[in-house]
């Protein structure tokens, strides 16, 4: 037993990338389990018994503590397969020794080896697929806790310290735009894993449905574009301050990623900060004086949809008449004309700021 299990940790060390690469770190345990993996062959081979619960039990806390530690698990299953494959070829070979065992007693033997493999890398892969995902629950249950604490200001040094995260003063919220529930949960679990490797010692947790990750400082733009991979997604954010708290930082950051991911995808700014689209949540805050306000300014304009588009495109062209024109597919003169004609039935000068403030305001906080 000692000289089949030390040619299965050789082989081993040798045949598996991940070992052989660190093979002072990885010798010691891959002996240890060579071993059993050895007495447990050799009691299959003289009893003919498959691996029996406590054998399970073994090779699945195996697999468990591999799964926490963070190790991958097919280094362990591509080591099994050769330990076995020594474990047999040394069968084999006593085996021929005088007396040779007959060939109706080594085909069984096989079998039993075959069926001893998948039955084994089964159990392995399964005890490795529980441990991670109770990990995983864990974790996120965790970072829950953790996410909560911070914005309500009561997570101290030790909690960040022992989480590796930095200590955050930035709110990054992350809303997906479309209104299809299957594609936004497909979405934001994309996106969501590729914030996870870009930003690793942030924080994240939800509000009103809405991703939120809590960041050390602002997030570039390239590491967004790359997060989002061309994804329906709109990013907002806010800073905390000594007049702002994280968790006020946080609803603003919402509410930014909100109104971006109304935007049409080609005029949405790669990172909306509250600050600058406050005046339009504020608008929002009251849903009932704005419909009253949207009624009173634009209702000349409720059976106009042609000129009620050209005019939000007006404005999200920054009043260029070009722009507008090159929008709406249409040539210039038929763009001022339509502005005319709106002007005319809303009773307001294209020219009058006020007025144009408060048209502007009315239109760009539509639905």
């Amino acid at each position: 037993m000692p000289q089949i299990a030390q040619r299965m940790e050789v082989v081993i060390l040798s045949e598996v990338s991940r070992y052989a690469g660190e093979p002072g770190r990885y010798r010691e345990p891959v002996l240890q389990r060579c071993r059993l993996a050895t007495r447990m062959f050799l009691r299959i081979l003289t009893t003919g018994q498959p691996p029996g619960p406590r054998e399970i039990r073994v090779v699945q806390n195996i697999a468990r503590n591999i799964a926490l530690v963070g190790e991958p698990l097919e280094p362990l299953l591509h080591a099994l397969r050769i330990g076995l494959r020594v474990g047999w070829n040394e069968t084999v070979r006593v085996s021929l020794d005088p007396p040779a065992a007959p060939p109706e007693l080594m085909l069984p033997l096989a079998a039993q080896v075959f069926e001893y493999i998948d039955q084994l890398s089964s159990r392995i892969a399964e005890a490795y697929a529980l441990q991670v995902e109770e990990s995983a629950r864990a974790r996120v249950i965790s970072e829950s806790a953790l996410f909560d604490e911070l914005i309500a200001g009561r997570a101290g040094v030790d909690r960040i310290e022992a989480r590796a995260v930095e200590r955050p003063r930035v709110a990054l919220a992350v809303a997906v735009g479309g209104s299809d529930p299957a594609e936004a949960h497909r979405v934001a679990d994309s996106v969501g894993g590729r914030m996870r490797t870009r930003f690793p010692r942030s924080v994240r947790g939800q509000r009103g449905g809405v991703s939120v990750w809590l960041l050390a400082r602002d997030p570039l733009i390239a590491a967004l574009e790359g997060a989002a991979a061309g994804e329906d997604v709109a990013f907002g954010v806010s800073g905390a301050s000594d007049d702002v708290p994280l968790g006020q930082a946080v609803e603003e950051a919402v509410v930014a990623a909100r109104l971006g991911s109304e935007m049409p995808v080609s005029e949405r700014p790669p990172l909306i900060e509250f600050v600058r689209i406050y005046a339009y949540a504020a608008l929002r805050s009251d849903p009932a004086g704005l419909a009253r306000s949207q009624e009173a300014i634009l209702a000349p304009l409720a059976n106009q949809p042609l000129l009620l588009d050209t005019l939000r495109h007006y404005f999200a062209a920054n009043r260029s008449v070009s722009r507008t024109a090159a929008r709406v597919h249409r040539h210039r003169q038929s763009v001022i004309y339509r502005l005319r004609r709106a002007a005319e039935l809303l009773a307001v000068d294209l020219d009058d700021a006020e007025a144009m403030f408060r048209l502007e305001a009315a239109l760009r906080t539509l639905p």
